[in-house]
């Protein structure tokens, strides 16, 4: 589904402005399975996608700055999430039970990942860091993810080798 104009989405609350098709019922699994936000969004708000447990995919625009607070809590089927070069916040719990997420793509924009944002998120196999001066994350962030590959730029494995608790992962593998 591809949304014409800025909308808030939340399928747990669901407000919804200008799409382009029309619903009669909202239930569980209502939204496809693939959604592509529009340009110009510039943030994805707290429980957007909340508990939108048939969400497979989804492309985030590069306007994108900030993921709010649960934004893609128990979206169990969603299978890796990239978020955009742009966006500086993670919030909390922002991917919080995710058990289908295999990989996930943090941008170097990033300066903030809040607590849980990725907790309880057990498929995971392999984390793209594109920070350069990886910043101390609470114990909470990544979670069961430790046993995740960490990628990293070159020359920084080292530093998050040093970094609380970036240096929980077993594995760090700098890219070329």
């Amino acid at each position: 589904m591809r949304f014409t104009s800025p909308s808030v989405i939340i399928c747990a609350h669901l407000w919804l402005n200008k799409l382009s098709v029309v619903r009669t019922k909202i239930g569980q699994n209502a939204w496809p399975a693939s959604i592509s936000l529009p340009s110009g969004m510039t943030e994805i708000g707290m429980s957007s996608f909340s508990g939108c447990t048939g969400l497979k995919s989804i492309d985030i625009p590069s306007s994108v700055d900030a993921i709010g607070d649960s934004a893609f809590y128990n979206c169990s089927a969603l299978t890796s999430i990239t978020f955009p070069e742009g966006v500086k916040e993670i919030g909390e719990h922002a991917c919080h039970l995710c058990s289908g997420l295999k990989t996930v793509s943090i941008p170097s924009s990033v300066t903030s990942i809040k607590e849980r944002a990725f907790l309880d998120c057990n498929s995971v196999t392999a984390v793209y860091s594109y920070i350069q001066s990886p910043f101390e994350v609470d114990h909470t962030v990544f979670g069961s993810v430790r046993s995740a590959t960490l990628y990293v730029p070159k020359g920084t494995k080292e530093l998050y080798a040093k970094t609380d608790y970036w240096s929980y992962f077993t594995t760090i593998v700098e890219m070329e």
